[in-house]
């Protein structure tokens, strides 16, 4: 049989924040037309659970945050921006809806790309399905909260701390 693949980003088009985005679209669809059966999860903009079908991919997206992807909202305030980050660092409605996507497309690995508003939750999740995960790192994101590795205009001068070892 396939191979199952899933991948796991902050959005999906048609909810494009940036490059990353675009990036798991080509390789969904890439793998899909290489036989691979894949398929994606991403967050939900309209407040609901839903999906389609993105020549071969199969495209979830997940009311997994309260407010949605609010990086996609241009008048967002500071303080929903503050408030999106934290609600995401700390997202505790991925496991269940990320579980019932992984009950029901069953990978062999799961690759996930921006956990920005998913968090680290999302790992423990597939973890908890004793799935490998690939992580393809876009920014700074996991080691840094400003995403930047600078701080007062100088390059933070700790050492990122070690991915967590896999159980």
């Amino acid at each position: 049989s396939a191979v199952r693949v899933l991948l796991v980003n902050l959005g999906y088009p048609p909810n494009v924040v940036g490059g990353a985005e675009l990036l798991v679209q080509s390789l969904a669809r890439e793998l899909a037309g290489r036989g691979v059966r894949t398929s994606v999860l991403s967050l939900s903009q309209n407040g609901t659970d839903w999906h389609y079908d993105d020549e071969g991919v199969r495209a979830y997206f997940v009311h997994a945050h309260p407010m949605g992807i609010a990086l996609l909202n241009p008048n967002r305030t500071l303080a929903q921006r503050v408030i999106w980050h934290a609600l995401g660092e700390a997202n505790i409605w991925i496991a269940r809806k990320l579980s019932l996507i992984l009950a029901r497309e069953q990978p062999d690995i799961v690759n996930t790309h921006s956990l920005l508003g998913l968090s680290v939750n999302a790992w423990k999740a597939v973890r908890a399905f004793g799935l490998p995960i690939a992580h393809t790192l876009h920014d700074y994101q996991l080691l840094c909260p400003r995403g930047t590795m600078f701080r007062h205009r100088e390059p933070c001068p700790r050492t990122p701390p070690s991915p967590p070892p896999n159980t």
